[in-house]
């Protein structure tokens, strides 16, 4: 059988208060940890404390409760204390006293993988080891060996053919609290936009600033118009600031985690959501706006939002989110499908196709002029190998292809904004944000928060 020690004797030294004492949902973080070891397959609990009020919660679950007198010198004498005070001598979980989301089906999951095993179970998401691992008591002689802060996966390298992995897709169970910031997140919904054009990004913008937590996907050569305020500029250079947030682009899964921990937004080139084969998301968006649904399916997520044509709402989706402009902008749709594509682009001052750059022909683009720059009809603003393409009428360069793009004929390379107001092409259009407003309401309307 698994005994279970949890470790409740640290100084919460980035917090500069006993965190395990912290509320979450009107209990402290130890007791919802200790209230899920107690109600897991466990044969037994040991808690190892230093603070007398972790001691007198407990109590209350019956469980053996160790002082640690030596905390100061590291995890490493907590671990040996409960090892110490083990009775059952089979397997050992050592459970962070500041996990109260490894709930106790998440427990119970090692424990059946140990009692098949007999190995040192690991959990692991998003290809990382993760915590509370499982050893074989017989490990024991390298946990009294350890020194200072130093705990079990010291060692697991030298036992690869002793660990059994168990992959879980729900990346929240794993969250610890070290600031308090990391307790607010501890219920952030997980949004993942398919798509980080500057509609998507709008998206991301407005639900991140709400709470959500984001991931972006793109293409390899993600076509940009909108580069200044389309996350998928990361494609190309990294990162990129849209107003006050930044995106980054991340090249392994593991980095999503240290993305959101810097209050960023990941971007990944995913083409096809294979990241769904290894995370559990609460939200899906599809914001591609390809006049047609490429894929998206009602069951990838809890909640799924198309926005724009080519989704039905009920069949394709959970809701779809108006984005045409006009009267119905934003406007959420539980049964049936936006309007349909009209080829029309909106009404800007009069404006329509005029105010849209496309390219003449195939080729390669050569910028002369790039976005924020002010222009007349008639001005050079690009070449597409060599065939020059002016501007149609007067304005600011809003959009424009990034330099060396290979087109395609009548491909829209670019717009130009008539207003001729330069900070609008910097700043998250009216359209983006009418239409993050209807996929919030969606995701609210649906009972995703």
């Amino acid at each position: 059988m698994v005994s279970i020690v949890i470790l409740a004797s640290g100084f919460s030294s980035r917090m500069n208060k006993d965190k395990l004492l912290l509320k979450y949902k009107d209990l402290p973080l130890i007791e919802w940890t200790i209230k899920n070891a107690v109600e897991s397959k466990a044969g037994e609990v040991i808690v190892v404390y230093r603070d007398e009020r972790v001691k007198e919660i407990s109590k209350k679950y019956k469980v053996k409760c160790i002082f640690n007198p030596n905390a100061h010198l590291g995890q490493s004498e907590g671990i040996k204390l409960g090892l110490r005070e083990i009775e059952l001598k089979d397997g050992v979980m050592f459970l962070p006293g500041d996990m109260p989301l490894f709930k106790r089906e998440d427990i119970d999951r090692l424990i059946d993988e140990y009692e098949m095993e007999k190995k040192i179970i690991v959990p692991t998401c998003l290809f990382e080891f993760r915590s509370p691992i499982i050893f074989p008591f017989r490990f024991s002689k390298n946990f009294f060996a350890l020194q200072g802060d130093r705990g079990g996966k010291t060692f697991l390298k030298d036992f690869s053919h002793e660990i059994k992995e168990v992959h879980f897709k729900d990346v929240k169970i794993f969250q610890d609290v070290d600031i308090e910031k990391d307790l607010k997140d501890l219920d952030k919904r997980i949004v993942l936009i398919k798509g980080a054009g500057d509609i998507a990004s709008g998206v991301a913008l407005r639900l991140k600033r709400c709470g959500f937590k984001i991931i972006m996907t793109e293409i390899e050569r993600p076509s940009v118009i909108r580069r200044r305020v389309a996350f998928a500029s990361c494609v190309y250079e990294k990162s990129i600031k849209v107003e006050d947030t930044e995106g980054i682009l991340v090249e392994k899964l593991t980095d999503i985690e240290r993305a959101w921990r810097e209050d960023k937004i990941p971007v990944l080139i995913d083409e096809n959501l294979s990241i769904l084969n290894h995370l559990n998301v609460d939200v899906l968006v599809d914001a591609v706006l390809a006049k047609k649904n490429l894929g998206t399916k009602i069951d990838m997520a809890p909640i799924t939002i198309g926005l724009g044509p080519g989704f039905e709402a009920g069949v394709d989706v959970n809701a779809v989110v108006e984005t045409n402009r006009g009267h119905y902008l934003g406007r959420v749709y539980l049964k049936g499908r936006a309007e349909e594509n009209t080829g029309i682009p909106g009404d800007v001052l009069g404006y329509r196709e005029e105010r849209v750059i496309r390219s003449p022909k195939e080729g390669k683009v050569k910028l002369i002029k790039d976005i924020g720059d002010y222009v007349k009809k008639g001005y050079e603003i690009l070449y597409v190998d060599d065939t020059l393409v002016t501007a149609s009428i007067d304005g600011v360069i809003r959009g424009l292809i990034m330099d060396g793009y290979e087109v395609y004929e009548n491909m829209k390379i670019g717009d130009i904004d008539p207003r001729g107001n330069k900070e609008h092409c910097y700043t998250v259009s009216d359209k983006a944000l009418a239409v993050a407003g209807g996929v919030l309401e969606a995701i609210f309307m649906l009972g995703g928060f």
